[in-house]
């Protein structure tokens, strides 16, 4: 799963830096970085901050409907349920 965040904190600085970024780019950020270094956390930990990841990319239905959105989404979903090995 590190690989796969770290994948995706890659794309989400990329966003950040173009014209009009998605507002919460910077929490989303952090929460991934707080992912990835806390995956050894208890369950309901891990839904918490699988909870907030997903509520700040749903702030925004078009956001959450974009590949990166989606990806977030679905890193979310894994983490939560414990699937932490990397797709």
């Amino acid at each position: 799963m590190r690989a796969r965040i770290t994948k995706l904190l890659r794309e989400a600085a990329t966003a950040q830096a173009e014209p009009d970024p998605y507002g919460f780019l910077p929490g989303i950020i952090e929460t991934l970085k707080v992912i990835r270094e806390n995956q050894d956390i208890s369950d309901n930990e891990r839904r918490k901050l699988s909870g907030g990841l997903g509520r700040l990319v749903l702030e925004d239905f078009e956001f959450a409907d974009s590949s990166l959105g989606t990806a977030l989404l679905m890193l979310a979903d894994d983490f939560a349920e414990g699937k932490l090995e990397d797709k």
